[in-house]
C-alpha cells in the first residue's frame, strides 16, 4: 500500500511538472498569424472562433445549479455510505484477526498454531480486499449515477466529476 501511494504521488509530481511551461528566451521573432486569419479582432473567419478559443468554448451551456447541487449530493451521500460500512467491515476484520491470533498464539501444537497464524492472515487479508472491492464498486456505482445526473442537468464538469483519483 505504501508503495502504491509512493507510485501514485511520483505519477502526479512528473505530471504536475510536465504541465509547468518553461519560459526561456528565443532569439527568433515570433512567428506572423496564419494567412486565412482576418486581422478582425483576431477572429478566425473559418469558423467565427478567436485565436486560441475552442469550439466547446464558443457554445456555453447553461447549467442547473440546483439540479447539480442535488446530484452531487446523492453522489457523495452514497460516497460516505460506502466508506461508513468499509470501515465496519474492516474494523471487524481486524477485531476477528485479533480474536484469532491470540487463540493461535495460546496453542502448545507447533503445527496446529502455525495453520492458525495462517489461516487467520489469510481470512483477514480476504475480507479486507473484499470490503476495498465492495467500496469501488459503490464509488464507480455513484460516479456513474452522478455522471449522467450532470448531463441531464445541463452540464458535465470533469474536474468536478472525476473523482476516480482523488480516493
Amino acid at each position: 500500500m505504501f508503495t502504491r501511494r509512493i507510485a501514485v504521488f511520483a505519477l502526479v509530481s512528473a505530471l504536475t511538472l510536465s504541465a509547468i511551461p518553461v519560459f526561456a528566451e528565443d532569439a527568433a521573432p515570433a512567428a506572423p498569424a496564419p494567412a486565412r486569419m482576418e486581422q478582425d479582432n483576431g477572429r478566425d473567419k473559418d469558423n467565427g472562433l478567436h485565436k486560441g478559443q475552442r469550439k466547446e468554448e464558443k457554445e456555453k451551456k447553461v447549467v442547473d445549479g440546483i439540479c447539480m447541487g442535488k446530484a452531487v449530493d446523492v453522489r457523495d451521500t452514497a460516497i460516505i455510505a460506502a466508506v461508513d460500512a468499509y470501515a465496519t467491515a474492516v474494523k471487524t476484520a481486524l477485531a476477528t484477526r485479533k480474536a484469532a491470533l491470540v487463540a493461535a498464539g495460546q496453542m502448545t501444537d507447533i503445527k496446529a498454531r502455525a495453520t492458525a497464524l495462517k489461516d487467520a492472515w489469510k481470512a483477514f487479508k480476504g475480507t479486507w480486499k473484499t470490503a476495498a472491492m465492495a467500496l469501488n464498486t459503490a464509488r464507480h456505482a455513484a460516479q456513474e449515477t452522478f455522471g449522467d445526473a450532470a448531463k441531464l442537468c445541463g452540464g458535465h464538469d470533469e474536474g468536478e466529476s472525476r473523482i476516480d483519483h482523488q480516493i
